[in-house]
């Protein structure tokens, strides 16, 4: 093997070992992880792939669909069959993914940036400490970066020596990168942009669909529309957008607020946890040379596949109100980080001296990587003290697993966390200003029980005054730190006047 693939597969392997040697025990209560990990049980043990335990609210549907994409559950099927609910292992799942992620993202730009400039790259992303703090999420984001680039790439390949190509050859390239697609969106429903980038790219390049990108988007269709018809639907994410779509909903405003998130997540890739002036500092020059970046690869290159997915992934993403969280923006990175390179070495050739040149590029390495190290020393290396197996949370969960019947339906903020604890049918309320939403909603599931968390401004602000309302048709069974069990009175009518 080549003395400079070994360089690649050494860092990365560095890479993975720090995050595989610093992952921490325990798991925070976001709650996407459970929906995940109850699918994956549904898989190993042949149950309903729907029958997860999780309750969907129609009046809150902010929080989840009622399913998620087959495809991460896949992954983590085998882990489940063989250690059970081992947050651990799942983890190193989402480890080596990000580990072939990095991989793809190098062989995918191969004709875009320098080696050394690739090296950066890894270097960059691998070592952030926003991606080392992220690995302790079971998400499926990181199997989906690799899939998003692993697709990339291949798209990206075709097109650079496609006339070398028979048709026969040209058929099986798209067959074979509408597969990784439609997998890329059976672990992200948002891979369902790849249909789009497939259309503009080659509109932009020859105005015609070849047989190429036709095979692509047709097998990669065919994969949607079985995982539709079997498995999960993708619509049901359209009932989150219906609550924002109100009279008083902007489109403008929905932007502003998910670009000044984003905004403040690059900021968060320098940050150095000490001074915020400086992360700042980084990321408006680093959307300086991106942006230069971008531009002048269009200008010497023209379009590719990358420049497309740049665009278009956040422009399909920016309306979505859960947009908001900086995860989402995660694919597009590498390419943000890749222009910035870009960017810097245009910068360069303005600047005749080779060794200012390079003495500016280690410097900016020097300043980035000091940055992350500073970041480092104020982050926790322990178990999440806080997270779902604190012991008010180990008491509670317990508590429903031995005191309540299995055909007990709970009312709680974090329901799918609650389901794959407990295994307990479980809902979450939601929050609105008449008490008779809440009701009807109970009576529609027969709830059983209802369990507030302290820390929960929710909880705090609107479900507190439900219960003194309530104070009658209540009686606390539980009670910690941190959390109260609830159980309704027996034959109670939760039924508004009934």
């Amino acid at each position: 093997m080549p003395r400079k693939a070994w360089i690649v597969l050494g860092l990365i392997g560095v890479v993975v070992v720090f995050h595989l040697g610093t992952i921490r025990s325990g798991h925070d209560w976001t709650g996407d992880f459970a929906l995940y990990i109850l699918h994956a049980r549904n898989l190993v043990e042949g149950r309903a792939y729907a029958d997860t335990g999780y309750i969907y609210n129609p009046n809150f549907t902010f929080l989840s669909p009622p399913t998620y994409p087959p495809g991460f559950p896949m992954m983590l099927a085998p882990i489940y069959a063989l250690y059970g609910l081992n947050l651990f292992a799942m983890k190193t799942v989402c480890v080596v993914f990000f580990g072939l992620a990095l991989l793809a993202i190098f062989v995918a730009l191969r004709h875009h940036l320098p080696f050394w400039s690739r090296m950066a790259l890894l270097a960059l992303l691998g070592f952030n400490p926003y991606f080392w703090q992220f690995k302790n999420n079971v998400l499926a984001d990181l199997p989906f970066l690799f899939l998003s680039y692993a697709g990339l790439g291949m798209i990206d390949n075709f097109t650079s020596d496609r006339a070398n190509r028979s048709r026969g050859a040209s058929c099986l390239c798209g067959v074979a990168t509408g597969l990784v697609l439609f997998l890329s969106c059976a672990t992200r429903s948002v891979g369902l942009v790849f249909l789009g980038c497939l259309v503009v790219f080659y509109a932009l390049r020859s105005r015609r669909l070849d047989l190429f990108v036709a095979a692509a988007i047709g097998t990669m269709s065919l994969g949607v529309i079985i995982e539709n018809v079997t498995v999960h639907d993708d619509s049901r994410y359209f009932d989150q957008l219906g609550i924002y779509l109100t009279e008083s909903y902007s489109a403008l405003s929905q932007i502003a607020i998910v670009i000044r998130h984003w905004i403040h997540g690059l900021a968060l890739l320098g940050d150095n946890g000490r001074a915020g002036s400086l992360a700042w500092v980084l990321a408006i020059l680093g959307c300086t040379l991106a942006g230069a970046g971008f531009v002048a690869r269009i200008r010497n290159r023209g379009w590719t596949i990358f420049e497309v997915f740049t665009l278009l992934y956040p422009a399909a993403i920016v309306f979505w109100p859960m947009a908001k969280s900086f995860r989402f923006l995660i694919p597009v990175v590498p390419l943000y980080i890749g222009y910035a390179l870009l960017g810097s070495q245009w910068l360069g050739t303005t600047i005749r001296s080779q060794r200012v040149r390079v003495g500016m590029g280690l410097f900016l390495l020097i300043v980035v990587f000091g940055s992350y190290v500073s970041r480092y020393t104020t982050l926790e290396f322990s178990h999440m003290r806080e997270g779902i197996l604190n012991p008010d949370s180990r008491q509670l969960f317990r508590y429903v697993r031995e005191q309540t019947e299995p055909e007990d339906v709970l009312i709680f903020a974090k329901p799918r966390i609650l389901a794959l604890m407990t295994q307990r049918y479980s809902a979450c309320y939601s929050v609105v200003s008449d008490d008779i939403y809440l009701e009807r909603f109970l009576a529609s599931i027969n709830a059983t029980h209802l369990i507030t968390t302290r820390w929960l401004k929710s909880d705090r602000i609107w479900l507190q005054g439900f219960l003194e309302r309530h104070a009658g048709q209540l009686e606390l069974v539980f009670e910690n730190h941190t959390h109260h069990v609830y159980r309704m009175q027996s034959g109670a009518s939760w039924w508004a006047g009934g």
